[in-house]
């Protein structure tokens, strides 16, 4: 699994570490499983440095399309990114 992650409800924080080819279909899961487990307002850490985004323009959007339509239904807390 090229995207993996953990959620701490007690301290409200999300861990993702990606690592090799990430594809939409990855991201999709994660964002997936976030929204799922109610964590979106949480804290979220995202490392990349060890990710190949396989990304294409058409991916980009509609993944910035599904972030806009979660930021639009309620708190989405802050992100850092390691990269």
């Amino acid at each position: 699994m090229p995207v993996h992650w953990t959620i701490s409800h007690p301290t409200r924080l999300v861990v993702v570490v990606c690592k090799g080819l990430v594809y939409r279909a990855d991201m999709e899961a994660y964002l997936d499983g976030v929204v799922v487990a109610g964590a979106m307002p949480y804290r979220k850490i995202f490392e990349i440095k060890n990710a190949r985004p396989k990304l294409d323009d058409n991916d980009m959007m509609a993944l910035g399309a599904r972030i806009r339509a979660y930021a639009k239904a309620g708190p989405m807390g802050p992100l850092a990114v390691v990269a």
